[in-house]
């Protein structure tokens, strides 16, 4: 039981989005300047939401038992929460929270999840733990100079998985991407992804803002919008983009 336990977290955690990290202590609110409903440690994941007026929509996963899921089980104060990945203290409740704020998952009798959401301050979020600044800061003004050998390592630090959507349409390229938060979409794609042929860079797709990039976008299906740096080999950037139209069609 204790490996099928151990499976199942790990293959949830494959599908997670890149958390982003509490430079804390840091006060969980109910709403912006709302009421605190938890002191986050400092290294807390998280998973954020888009940054609106200086506050972040987030979300923390605590474990429960499988009674408390039966029961509808309601966080109390005074609760101390515990990480449902790491085990790990969270911070202790400093109110009652409600239900309408919370997400229950169930995975079997010793995997059982609750999601809760609120917000933190801009400056509670560590500039360098969001995708978007570290890809912003890698890029900067070299993204034509750019190539896979050169990325690889920063990739793979900033917990890229390899996908296989483009194959679809284009079976001759490989992307490289990060999900999209569930408090930004319960059933995320894409948030930010790295398209390449053979060894260059030949697309940036993202579904928040970037500032790196002098050249146009296109916006494909969904919301995400892509960078393009050069089309594929024999196609234009019209023929790429519909191709990538066509990869995300019914996609989950």
């Amino acid at each position: 039981m204790q490996y099928k336990f151990l499976l199942i977290i790990l293959l949830l955690a494959s599908y997670l989005a890149k958390a982003e990290v509490i430079d804390g202590p840091a006060n969980f609110r109910a709403k912006p300047n709302g009421q605190i409903l938890i002191s986050l440690t400092d290294g807390q994941n998280v998973e954020s939401g888009l940054l609106k007026n200086g506050w972040f929509e987030i979300s923390v996963a605590i474990k429960i038992t499988k009674r408390q899921f039966d029961n509808g089980y309601n966080v109390k104060k005074g609760d101390k929460l515990i990480d449902f990945y790491t085990n790990k203290l969270i911070g202790v409740a400093l109110a009652d929270i409600s239900a309408s704020i919370c997400r229950t998952s169930s995975y079997g009798d010793k995997a059982n999840e609750m999601e809760i959401l609120g917000y933190v301050s801009k400056s509670n979020i560590k500039p360098n733990s969001i995708p978007e600044n570290a890809i912003d800061s890698a890029i900067k003004k070299k993204i034509f100079q750019l190539q896979y050998d050169s990325l690889k390592s920063f990739l793979l630090k900033e917990e890229y998985k390899k996908e296989s959507l483009i194959k679809k349409t284009l079976p001759q390229l490989t992307e490289y991407c990060i999900y999209e938060s569930t408090v930004v979409d319960p059933s995320p794609g894409y948030r930010v992804g790295m398209i390449f042929e053979n060894n260059e860079l030949i697309d940036i797709e993202h579904s928040r803002p970037l500032k790196i990039v002098n050249s146009k976008e296109f916006v494909i299906l969904g919301r995400n919008k892509i960078f393009i740096v050069k089309p594929p080999a024999s196609l234009s950037v019209n023929e790429f983009v519909k191709k990538m139209n066509k990869a995300n069609e019914g996609a989950d």
